[in-house]
């Protein structure tokens, strides 16, 4: 098993969401960059830890080899060569965060000597992806065991047999106590969350654009505000194209109990022309979803001045 340690303060969000690491092939001047170059290493059933400020967030698993893909179009404000390397990756978030300077005494000696992705101090050395040896892979991996539950990942890199058909994560009256309590230990990553709305919607659930690389798992209620069960509910997602998924996340737009679309008017007409965004529109909805969205347009939307849609 291959380990790499991933740094993402800046794009762990939107990398996360999208359930993949992207980095630039080359630099604005022409140059290959060595913790770049490191995403053409990884391959299906590597193992990537991700670090926000110190600590270690998530166990990704490669579920894909390197591949070339141009910059997602949420990284536009990061200066950065359009041409990239990405790898899809199931995030795992830890349920106990693991700081580096806690492990780090037993870390530093097992580290490799080149390209370390930390100082000797225990910092962050700056860059994006590093490869780790075995041995420092698999200390990381221990600590993390001890406070969190990764059999999931351990026993089964590609997670078969683990996460449930969509019909019974949503419907949790199917799911044994173990299961249950599974749910409440492990946190699936957005990786598997996409493949579960592929299965339940397989389209843009506004505008209907099939094309899988550009369709974005979108929690209605959002991740951070979800408790264990809700973060991995397909009733609490939609699959949305980016500009659609990008309005209905910054509240821009919401919609009724009857599916049907309410308009902020913070969004400017000439946005909803190029958004193909109008009054009208109209989802299909189960009871399941309902609940998400009434929490949506009470906490997301941007009600002031909100057109009144009937049904509501």
């Amino acid at each position: 098993m291959n380990y790499f340690i991933v740094h993402q303060n800046k794009t762990f969000e939107n990398e996360f969401k999208g359930g993949f690491l992207w980095a630039p092939q080359r630099s604005k001047s022409g140059k290959e960059i060595f913790h770049w170059s490191n995403m053409k290493k990884v391959k299906e059933g590597h193992i990537v830890f991700s670090v926000i400020k110190g600590k270690i967030v998530s166990v990704g698993t490669a579920i894909s080899h390197c591949y070339t893909s141009i910059k997602p179009w949420d990284f536009d404000k990061i200066q950065w060569a359009e041409e990239g390397w990405k790898v899809d990756l199931e995030y795992n978030s830890l349920v106990e965060p693991i700081y580096i300077k806690d492990i780090f005494d037993g870390l530093k000696e097992l580290l490799p000597e080149k390209y370390s992705p930390f100082t000797k101090e225990g910092k962050g050395n700056q860059g994006y992806l590093y490869e780790l040896n075995k041995i420092s892979g698999e200390y990381i991996l221990k600590k993390i065991q001890e406070k969190n539950y990764l059999n999931h990942i351990l026993n089964n890199n590609s997670n078969q047999g683990y996460v449930k058909e969509r019909s019974v994560i949503y419907d949790s009256s199917d799911l044994t106590g173990r299961e249950k309590d599974q749910l409440v230990k492990v946190r699936i990553g957005q990786g598997k969350f996409k493949q579960l709305l592929l299965k339940r919607y397989g389209k843009c659930h506004i505008c209907g654009l099939v094309q899988e690389e550009f369709l974005i798992a979108s929690h209605i209620k959002p991740w951070k505000d979800c408790d264990e069960k809700e973060k991995v509910d397909t009733n609490n997602g939609f699959l949305l194209c980016p500009h659609h998924d990008a309005v209905f996340d910054r509240g821009y737009i919401t919609f009724n109990n009857e599916g049907e679309i309410i308009i902020s008017n913070e969004l400017s007409y000439s946005a909803k022309i190029l958004l193909n965004i109008r009054d009208g529109m109209k989802i299909e909805l189960d009871e399941h979803n309902k609940k998400y969205l009434s929490w949506h347009r009470q906490n997301i939307f941007r009600s002031m001045g909100q057109l009144i849609v009937p049904h509501e």
